[in-house]
């Protein structure tokens, strides 16, 4: 839930994260902050309450990664689309890497 809310990410970029008083206030916001972002990050799975393995943690990370390259290549085709100045030789950007062991070759 932090994460699609991008709490950490609104945190860090807020007004009171970047303020510089006398009484403390944003120096205190920010150290809460990266409190939140260790136990936000904490490698343990949130149903089962066990440590997650390397591996585990690896696999999450590639598909954060893969989600990230499909959103901006699905976003390139759609400006690609609607460009009517481009060439439809430029359009070939259907490389998107996915690491071999998180292929499912029935899904690609």
């Amino acid at each position: 839930m932090l994460d699609d809310a991008h709490v950490l990410v609104r945190s860090r970029l807020s007004a009171l994260s970047h303020r510089q008083d006398d009484d403390g206030s944003g120096k205190l916001f920010r150290q809460l902050v990266d409190v939140l972002s260790v136990y936000a990050t904490f490698e343990i799975n949130e149903e089962t309450g066990e440590a997650r393995t390397d591996s585990e943690m690896t696999a999450i990370h590639y598909d954060e990664i893969t989600s990230l390259q499909v959103y901006k290549h699905n976003k390139n085709n759609n400006n690609n689309d609607n460009d009517n100045n481009n060439n439809n030789s430029n359009n070939n950007n259907n490389n998107v890497f996915i690491p071999s062991n998180l292929r499912n070759d029935s899904t690609f």
